[in-house]
């Protein structure tokens, strides 16, 4: 299934939380439908939320309030809580020059965390600055410098799998998602809708060969390629060390029937596995991207 507003640069949000999402992100809004109770009453207070993410001339949208019968009318059908929006899908969406960008940024932003934290421990006393060793006192914890952490779908067809994948992604702070050419569309109604608005925290980007990009991460970034393949020559995800991860990672997972096409594997690092029962050959994709991308961040350290 090939991208289903190809030809359309707008999206549907249904739903308060998914909405609110939408509001709260950098995503261009053109309107927003909802039912007068929500806009003035708690708990959604529309009408709070606008003033504390879009103040001013941010909130360059139309407000529409309708009874619940006008809703219905309007959409032809029972509109999720209430609420309804569109929006502009971003220009990001088809530009892998986007992409490579972002991971540019990313690994500005992790040398100069690295720095600051030599910086800040030869100022402790902890490393030698010079000739002289200084007095090291006890170590004070703290956080380490997060590797590059992307997500990549070869040829997902199913938009309620993307959205879950989605929604996986930004609980676990990965900084983008990569699709193939023919995988399934990140702002489809329903993809949107299983994402709970998160489609609109996670750059999601359709490349046009997607072995090409990898290729391009491994070569520019010194990302490492994951391929999510049950098979003998796997490791098992719980076998994985920090030093694995290190220069960052892509986990790449594959079609709902048959996979990931071995042009695309052949050019990941290694291939990975869930330790599962025998009994339990498979799990569903969006199960099995909510344990590897838990169980590769819980290896970064």
């Amino acid at each position: 299934m090939v991208s289903q507003t190809a030809n359309n640069n707008h999206f549907v949000a249904e739903g308060v939380e998914t909405t609110k999402v939408l509001l709260a992100s950098s995503v261009e809004v053109v309107s927003v439908l909802l039912k007068e109770t929500l806009f003035y009453e708690d708990p959604a207070n529309f009408l709070s939320h606008i003033a504390e993410h879009r103040p001013g001339d941010k909130a360059n949208f139309d407000v529409i309030i309708a009874s619940s019968r006008q809703l219905k009318e309007v959409c032809g059908y029972e509109i999720s809580r209430g609420c309804l929006s569109c929006g502009v899908i971003p220009s990001y969406a088809s530009d892998e020059g986007f992409l490579f960008e972002l991971f540019g940024k990313r690994q500005a932003e992790r040398q100069a965390e690295r720095q600051a934290e030599r910086q800040a421990l030869v100022e402790e006393g902890r490393v030698e600055s010079g000739p002289t060793t200084r007095p090291r006192p006890r170590p004070r914890p703290r956080p380490r410098p997060r590797p590059l952490r992307v997500i990549a779908l070869d040829k997902i067809t199913d938009c309620s799998n993307l959205g879950s994948i989605i929604r996986c992604a930004s609980a676990f702070s990965f900084d983008a998602i990569v699709l193939s050419r023919d995988c399934c569309d990140a702002f489809y109604r329903r993809t949107v809708r299983v994402s709970m608005g998160h489609v609109f925290r996670v750059p999601v980007v359709r490349v046009e060969r997607l072995k090409d990009t990898l290729k391009g991460m491994k070569e520019r970034f010194g990302v490492s390629n994951l391929a999510t393949v049950v098979d003998d020559e796997s490791v098992f995800l719980d076998e994985l060390k920090g030093g694995d991860l290190e220069g960052g990672y892509c986990v790449v997972f594959g079609n709902e029937g048959f996979g990931i096409r071995d042009e695309v594997a052949r050019v990941c690092d290694k291939k990975v596995k869930i330790r599962m029962s025998e009994e339990v050959d498979s799990l569903s994709i969006a199960i099995a991207a909510g344990i590897f991308c838990n169980g590769l961040v819980e290896r970064e350290k």
